[in-house]
């Protein structure tokens, strides 16, 4: 029976698993592919100790732009946008409004970024 060991995925691995995914896979597999194609680096003691520190830092930078983007949710909130479009007289539109429609009418209503 093939010996297993834990990696550190690196990049999306089909079939495996995501980024910063602990997975574990065959020692051959992990020796032969996935570490020298930077796909993997083993799971040692310091690497999941980084893992872990770098987690709690998206999280905290995370949490920190949601906390800055409340003033802006609370006023998109309270604002009515128009967007004008072509209707048929029955009042049916004769396209879509799509995503990006939106985020166009949004971006000039407050002068923002948004995609």
């Amino acid at each position: 029976m093939a010996k297993q060991v834990d990696v550190i995925l690196l990049k999306e691995q089909p079939k495996l698993g995501h980024k910063n995914q602990v997975v574990p896979v065959s020692l051959g597999y992990a020796t032969n592919y996935l570490i020298p194609q930077h796909i993997a680096i083993p799971a040692t003691k310091e690497a999941l100790k980084k893992l872990e520190e770098e987690k709690k830092h998206l999280s905290e930078e995370h949490l920190s732009y949601i906390d800055g983007q409340k003033p802006f949710a609370e006023k998109l909130k309270t604002t009515v946008i128009k967007i004008p479009v072509h209707a048929q007289e029955s009042g049916s539109l004769y396209g879509s409004v799509s995503a990006h429609d939106i985020a166009k009418a949004i971006n000039l209503s407050f002068g923002s970024n948004i995609t």
